[in-house]
């Protein structure tokens, strides 16, 4: 249920942009912003969406028989989320360009702590991973 989910949420995605009109103006542009918006604000459930999915294929199949296959199972996933968080990047990117500020170009900030967020985002990933799933993989920021 849950990869089916997920893959009828990014169908849905295609589809609502292949029938959106190419903007022609600002009134057209925002609307297409507000598609962006919710593109990316309906994103929300997808990793736990998918990691029910994951457990449920894992239960389903037993766990011998998920080791098999878990290889791939994992490269099928680092894939998607590559192209989730590339997708994220581009949609935030879009919307946030229409906002003019100093040293700053969409979603790219000419003066940014890096090392920073990354720990900052680490640690909340091994949260939540700690709330959701009851185990998380130690992180390791360099730098």
């Amino acid at each position: 249920v849950g990869v089916s989910e997920v893959l009828r949420t990014f169908s849905g995605y295609v589809d609502r942009l292949a029938e959106s009109p190419v903007p022609q103006g600002p009134e057209d542009d925002e609307r297409f912003t507000e598609l962006m918006r919710g593109i990316l604000e309906d994103q929300l459930q997808v990793v736990s969406t998918l990691g029910c999915g994951v457990r449920e294929v894992r239960c389903a199949m037993g766990e011998e028989k998920y080791e098999a296959v878990r290889g791939e199972v994992d490269h099928i996933l680092d894939r998607f989320f590559m192209k989730r968080i590339g997708l994220r990047f581009l949609i935030q990117h879009y919307i946030e360009s229409a906002r003019t500020l100093p040293g700053v170009s969409g979603i790219i900030h000419s003066n940014v702590a890096v090392g920073q967020i990354l720990r900052q985002e680490a640690s909340e990933a091994v949260r939540l991973c700690r709330e959701n799933y009851g185990v998380a993989p130690e992180v390791i920021v360099i730098g």
